[in-house]
């Protein structure tokens, strides 16, 4: 189990948010800064993001994300129909892709993935409302990102393999671009007094 130390906490702060703008890696690091394997980490995010492309439910919700002219209320509406699915599913160990999104929370042993708003100090308040509408705006940042795209087509070419073996081969591949483009997004965060938390709410 992951100490509260361990775990990313976003207090509340004078900072300012960031203009609109593509910050995909400044999430990452910051999703990785918990770690002392940043990409160990990463791989794990490009697993969910493999996974979540054979999941005929979220694909449903994320091509009619990407189709609406203004996807924040897009967002908003696609959780609000779908909703009760979610919470079935994540607590489902045969949805994998919406199982795996619960799996802190599970460990944790917190309420968020009943549907519930959570109050305990490992998981800062989250629900799944809240967790879901962060992967969505990720992936749907990672679906438009070059590497990233470079990453998910050198993985479908191995056909013969596994899916974690060939997540594991395509990042030690490109591991000095994910670890350069970490960089940059550090420096950026460190030479901005942003509130991380407005990159995922």
């Amino acid at each position: 189990m992951e100490s509260e130390d361990d775990s990313v906490q976003f207090e509340e702060s004078d900072s300012e948010c960031p203009d609109d703008g593509d910050f995909l890696w400044e999430k990452f690091a910051i999703l990785t800064s918990i770690s002392s394997d940043p990409l160990e980490v990463f791989e794990g995010f490009i697993d969910l993001f493999m996974q979540s492309e054979d999941d005929e439910l979220f694909n449903q919700m994320m091509d009619r994300i990407s189709n609406a002219i203004y996807k924040p209320i897009a967002i908003e509406h696609t959780l609000d129909e779908n909703y009760d699915t979610i919470v079935e599913y994540i607590n489902d160990k045969s949805h994998g892709f919406w199982y795996e999104l619960g799996k802190e929370g599970k460990k944790w042993k917190c309420e968020w993935f009943t549907g519930k708003q959570c109050e305990c100090t490992e998981c800062g308040g989250l629900s799944i409302r809240d967790v879901v509408k962060a992967f969505i705006k990720l992936f749907l940042e990672m679906q438009n990102d070059e590497l990233i795209q470079k990453i998910e087509s050198d993985i479908d070419e191995m056909e013969d393999l596994p899916l974690c073996a060939r997540i594991d081969r395509t990042i030690k591949k490109y591991e000095d671009d994910i670890i350069e483009k970490l960089q940059e997004a550090r420096n950026k965060l460190d030479s901005n007094d942003w509130d991380y938390s407005c990159f995922f709410s």
